[in-house]
Parts: structure tokens; sequence; C-alpha cells
């Protein structure tokens, strides 16, 4: 990419990242809206690299890695000096972590001394590689970041899964459903990055879509059931009404056959307003409690983008019920199929805040609910410990995804690797490396 001499030039943006970088960020901001909603990764040379930069790629949702020159590190990162590391054997290496920003630093002996900047990979996993030492003059072993063999952190974390019996089974079936559903979206990332399947709004959109057609379907169905399925959804639909009417237009007052008590109007309006509300107080809250030191700037800092959630929340159940009622009123019965067209009617709200992990939410527990038939059923023995092994599956491809495939991996596990670790997964990790190989 070549910009020339440009005549739209942004000192701001020249004052923070740099004349280099500044025109990068610039041709960010001049892409269309579908495109930089886009799961974008950068890699540049030093040329570019700058801590602010990857800050600001941070904080639009995308990844930055690259080599960094020593007059643009932060002077108060705890990493080798550059030149001690010039004392050291070639393949020598050493990390530091922005613990605010989750920018790691990596600098390693090479034929020189090499620095690196990323938001997304770090040091882990290590391996060795074959290199030429001219000074010995044969082929020798030396530490490589590359790879590392997937039965390191696979297995053991299979394993640890079998905590899950600590948990009573009410609860075992939510998280086993909420790490499968983590499963999931970690592949299709995976498949997107390697050029297999291309992600977009409108296609998560339209996944949502069949999938909340599907998923209200068997809700209703569900709801007839004696030994009901222990689920986390924004809300559940009513009964399927038994009641038996003439055929209504309209929609104002009340059809017998409608599932609810009251107006129609009042039960589609009053859900849109508490869902709206609460997806609005979510939003808010998650912008707020990380700067709540500084409320006043934390207040002012809120936009117009972070009433998303509480449209995609409202207009979900909104035109859920609305459909749900035109059809009860023009038929003058209440069907479980209703929640068909309904379902996939309602799933376009999603486009307001779209996200992968929802996107497939609908899916994952339609699966748990067939599960759930399935026991019910005897199709499926109830002494097989299926949940327990989905989970310590689930929890195995997760744990390695973090080590192995960090910008695959969903941000929920990053989190909470981060959190029970105090930060540390790294340095954890690199120490287990470490005495793995002194056991080889």
């Amino acid at each position: 990419m070549y910009q020339g001499k440009s005549v739209n030039e942004n000192p701001e943006y020249d004052q923070l990242y740099g004349k280099a970088a500044a025109p990068l960020v610039k041709m960010i901001d001049g892409m269309p809206e579908n495109v930089q909603s886009l799961p974008m990764s950068f890699y540049f040379d030093n040329l570019f690299t700058g801590f602010q930069l990857l800050q600001h790629l941070k904080s639009r949702g995308y990844n930055g890695t690259g080599t960094v020159r020593e007059n643009r590190l932060p002077k108060d990162i705890p990493i080798t000096d550059k030149k001690q590391m010039q004392k050291k054997d070639r393949g020598f290496y050493d990390f530091a972590k922005c613990s605010e920003d989750d920018i790691i630093v990596v600098r390693w002996k090479d034929n020189s001394v090499v620095t690196a900047m990323s938001t997304v990979h770090g040091v882990a996993p290590v391996s060795n590689v074959g290199r030429y030492s001219a000074a010995e003059k044969k082929k020798i072993s030396q530490i490589f970041c590359s790879r590392l063999y997937y039965y390191t952190m696979f297995l053991p974390s299979v394993i640890s899964g079998l905590a899950l019996y600590l948990e009573p089974m009410v609860r075992r079936i939510p998280v086993t459903n909420l790490f499968a559903n983590l499963v999931f979206e970690y592949w299709i990332r995976t498949l997107h990055m390697k050029g297999f399947l291309r992600r977009t709004p409108g296609k998560e959109t339209i996944l949502f879509m069949i999938g909340s057609a599907v998923f209200f379907y068997l809700l209703r169905k569900e709801r007839d059931n004696e030994k009901r399925t222990p689920l986390f959804w924004i809300f559940t639909p009513p009964r399927v009404s038994k009641e038996v009417c003439e055929p209504l237009s309209g929609i104002k007052g009340r059809s017998a056959a409608c599932p609810h008590s009251g107006e129609c109007i009042n039960y589609i309006l009053k859900g849109t307003a508490q869902l709206f509300s609460a997806g609005c107080a979510i939003s808010i809250l998650r912008h707020i409690i990380p700067r709540i030191l500084t409320p006043a700037k934390a207040f002012k800092s809120l936009k117009l983008s972070h009433l998303k959630l509480g449209v995609f929340f409202g207009g979900y159940i909104g035109i859920y019920r609305l459909i749900v009622c035109l059809l009860c009123r023009a038929y003058g019965r209440d069907s479980a199929l209703y929640a068909l067209p309904a379902g996939l009617l309602a799933g376009t709200a999603f486009r307001a805040s779209p996200s992968l992990g929802i996107a497939l939410m609908p899916m994952t527990t339609s699966l748990q609910i067939l599960g759930s038939w399935g026991f019910q059923s005897g199709l499926i023995p109830e002494h097989w410990p299926l949940v327990e092994i989905i989970f310590c599956l689930c929890q195995g491809l997760l744990f390695q995804a973090r080590m192995m495939h960090y910008e695959a991996c969903p941000r929920y596990i990053v989190n909470l690797m981060d959190t029970v670790t105090s930060k540390r997964t790294e340095q954890i990790y690199l120490n287990l490396e470490k005495r793995l190989r002194a056991a080889m």
C-alpha cells in the first residue's frame, strides 16, 4: 500500500500514531461500515508499529501485530534490555505483558535482537526448530515460538473437566451448553481465518433467524412437557393456548386465542419496553464499570451505539409477540407452529447488535432441548454421562485454543483464564512448557 502525498492529512492522527501509521487509521475510517465490522487483523513492520496504534486497533475490535523500534516501546515495560539481550545465546527470548491493555511485547535473540508487539499473539506455544550454527559448524536445536504438541494442553484440560461432578445437575447442563456454544464459535472463527468461510453480519443474522425459529418452536412444545429442560434465554414464550374463538382483524383488544392476559397492544409494548431497558442497562453498565474511578468522563463518553443491545432485545421480543398475536387473531386459535414465522422475523432484530456467540445460541440451545427429549424418551440411556463427556471435551478444546489459537479463541475463555490466574496465563503456560521439556 502506497499513500503518496496526501492533501487530507489529519494532524491529530499524525500526533497520536505517527506520520507512517496515521494513513492506516484514516484508511480504516474510510472503509464502508460492513467492512469495518469484520474481525480484521493487521500485520506491519517496524515503520508502522507503535503502542498507541495497537491500543487504537484493539479498541475498535481489530488485531495488530508487528516488529517495533526501541524508541516506541513504553519506558516502564519490564523486559530484558536490548544491550543485555545482545550478550545472550541465540534463541534466548523474553516477554512482557501490558496488563491494562492486554498487549504482548516479545523480544528474542536471532542474528540480531528482534522485538515485536501484538494484541493477539503471545510467545506460547514454544517448541524447537533446527538452525545451522556457524560457530559449531553443525545444525543445532533452538527455541522457536511457533508450535507445541497438542496433547500438552488438550488432555490435561479434558481431565480437569471432571470437576463438573462437583456441580449439581441443574447447573451442569447450562454450563455445558455455554461451552458447546463457545466451541462452535471457535470452529467458525477458525474456518473464517483460514479462508474456508466468510463471516458477515448478514450471514450471522440469517443464522440467528433460522435458529430462533426452530428454538421457539421447540420451546413452545417443551412448555407442555412435565420435565422441562433448564434453559437460559432472553425470554420464555407462554404456553400454547387451548382456547378457540372467532377470527379477529387488527390488533385492538384481546383475542381469547392469544396466550396472554390483557390487550394485545399492551402485551407487546410492555415486553418491548422491558427488554429494551434491560439491554440498554447491560450495555451502559459494561461501559461505565471499568471507568468507575472517573464517572464524569464515563458518562460523557456514552454514545447512541450503547442503545443497540436494547434495540436488539426490545425488537426481538416485540416482533415475536406481534406475529404470534396476529396469527392467533387471524385463525382464532393458537399453535406451536406460529413460533416458526414469529421467531424467523424476530431474528431480524439481531442485526442491530450482531455477535457470533449470540447468533449460535438458539442452535445450541435447540440441541440441548432435543438431547433432553432423547433422555426422556429412552433413546439415550440415562446412565450415560453424556453431559459430563461433552463438557470435558469442550473444555479441552477451548483451553487448548486459548494457548494454540489465541486469535480464534472466544473472548469469554480468554477473559475467564485471565481472571482465574490473575492475568498470569502466559507465564503459567511457559512454566508448564519448561517442565515438560525437562521431563522429555
